[in-house]
């Protein structure tokens, strides 16, 4: 049957050409998508037409959110740039800082290098803001000594020594307010141990449990450190002598000038912890020409140079003494850096009251042993 009129004259318009008149517009297809849009502003705030991207315009709290990043890559790339770009604001800086520090116990070799280079340039270029965190810094790196991860102990002296640079503020809060735990845990670190009888103290170059997997280099670090630490716990407080002298040398000024000027030290009343809250400690403070135990480690202040060194002479010089000994018998750069070590515990014997160890003994206990 063919096709109705009404049907053919519907498919003969699908092939019929529209013809153009003038003033009208053709009609849309029915499958026809509206693409028209009208902007008003188009913002750019991380760019600019005359110069390139300005550190002020950096997003920080975006590249702060990256430094969690589950990428050690990641990680890494963000501290490189942040070394690259330090903010001028001290508030940005505080947060920087206070961002960075956690990563000094991450789990990647190349992120703790980055950090390293990020706070060591901050130490160098405005160490003023990173004294004021030396507290919080000593606490990731006195966890840092004790981790479990070889690799995270290794580093951690590298960290320690950015605080210890010359020239900076930052150098006598870690010796006055840090003193004790940080000298303990340079035990630990070592494997010196001080809880055992002098006559059981094993005598094995440092190839026990804590620090059988450190490599030989990362002990040479320790020890380098640990002679910058015992160099400015005796030479500090001389220092603070020679500018009392001048002050009561200096004519017109009174004696006691000195005690009035500004502080030279970041956060100078940490140590009478006015604003820390602690629990009691139940260990007694030796009183008068008793002698200090490690109980007492916790609970006495070494803000003074005299209780440093009694500290030093009483909990930890014969330890340190018999293990430097057998340092300095394995020769090469561990025994040069054990050398080092001794030499600031010779200024202990030279002071008398104090029960020297000498070289002789340590090689019996070897044999014994």
């Amino acid at each position: 049957m063919p096709p109705s009129k009404r049907k053919r004259t519907e498919k003969q318009k699908d092939f019929r050409k529209a013809k153009l008149r003038v003033g009208k517009t053709n009609q849309p297809n029915a499958n026809a998508t509206d693409t028209s849009f009208t902007a008003k502003t188009i913002s750019l705030p991380s760019q600019s037409i005359n110069s390139g991207p300005k550190t002020d315009t950096i997003d920080y709290a975006h590249q702060f959110s990256l430094l969690k990043h589950h990428s050690n890559v990641t990680r890494k790339e963000i501290v490189l740039y942040l070394k690259a770009h330090i903010p001028a604001s001290p508030t940005v800086l505080t947060l920087l800082i206070t961002n960075t520090i956690p990563l000094i116990l991450d789990q990647s070799k190349m992120v703790r290098a980055a950090t390293v280079e990020l706070l060591t340039l901050i130490q160098t270029e405005k160490p003023e803001s990173l004294g004021l965190f030396v507290s919080k810094i000593m606490l990731f790196i006195h966890s840092a000594m004790t981790h479990i991860q070889p690799n995270v102990r290794n580093d951690s002296t590298k960290f320690l020594n950015i605080l210890l640079m010359p020239g900076g503020i930052t150098s006598a809060v870690v010796i006055k307010e840090h003193w004790n735990k940080t000298l303990k845990l340079f035990c630990q670190l070592l494997d010196w141990s001080l809880e055992v009888k002098l006559n059981s103290v094993a005598i094995n170059n440092g190839a026990t449990s804590l620090a059988s997997s450190d490599s030989k280099k990362a002990r040479i670090g320790h020890l380098n450190t640990l002679s910058r630490v015992l160099a400015l716990g005796f030479v500090e407080d001389h220092a603070a002598n020679k500018t009392d002298e001048y002050f009561n040398a200096a004519n017109g000024l009174h004696p006691l000038t000195n005690k009035y000027l500004m502080c030279t030290t970041a956060q100078p009343f940490a140590s009478l912890k006015l604003f820390a809250r602690e629990m009691a400690s139940t260990s007694s403070v030796v009183v008068g020409d008793g002698k200090y135990t490690l109980k007492d480690l916790d609970s006495v202040s070494s803000e003074d140079y005299e209780t440093r060194i009694k500290l030093l002479k009483d909990i930890f010089y014969k330890h340190m003494a018999r293990n430097l000994h057998v340092a300095v018998k394995e020769g090469g750069d561990v025994g040069r850096e054990g050398k080092n070590v001794l030499s600031f515990l010779k200024k202990l014997e030279e002071q008398g009251d104090i029960e020297v160890v000498q070289p002789e003994d340590v090689e019996i206990e070897a044999y014994v042993l």
